[in-house]
């Protein structure tokens, strides 16, 4: 299978989805579900719609949303991939508003929240999936990209958590 460049773990219905991706946008689009309950067999699922790394994936029920992404060194993504674990089949939603790598999701009260990311450090965005449309938000105060950025929601609010923040030349490191 080759060496795998990013991987979004979620878990849903005691399933623990796999999203494995190669390096360089050389996908093979894989896509397996592992029983946490059993935690001896993966199952390959139905493939993406298109090759995807550096995005992000969030659960909103019993749907996937990735969102995001690159499919090589400058090819920056505004997908939209929405994969329903009941029917094992994958849809093209909305495209967001603006290409993402590297960024942060969160979902929170069934909608989706896209922060930074390399390309738009600043910008936020919020899907609405029974709209299937994206609102701009206002910006993050201290931008954020690349890797080993998070955001997770609690009690009704959103935390961004790490980061880089790049000035000039210069990156720092948010935390």
């Amino acid at each position: 299978m080759g060496a795998r460049y990013s991987s979004s773990w979620i878990c849903i219905l005691f399933i623990l989805l796999l999203f494995a991706l190669l390096f360089h946008g050389k996908t093979f689009g894989e896509y397996k579900e592992l029983d946490s309950r059993t935690k001896v067999k993966w199952i390959k699922k139905s493939p993406m719609p298109g090759p995807l790394y550096a995005f992000d994936a969030v659960t909103i029920g019993h749907k996937i949303f990735a969102v995001g992404g690159r499919g090589g060194k400058e090819d920056y993504f505004k997908y939209n991939y929405i994969f329903d674990s009941q029917t094992n089949e994958w849809e093209v939603g909305k495209e967001l508003i603006y290409d993402r790598s590297n960024h942060a999701v969160v979902a929170l009260e069934g909608k989706i929240y896209v922060f930074g990311g390399n390309e738009n450090p600043d910008k936020t965005e919020v899907y609405d999936p029974t709209t299937d449309a994206w609102k701009e938000l206002a910006a993050i105060p201290t931008p954020r990209q690349h890797i080993n950025y998070s955001a997770a929601a609690a009690h009704g609010k959103i935390y961004l958590i790490g980061g880089i923040e790049k000035r000039g030349e210069k990156e720092f490191i948010i935390t």
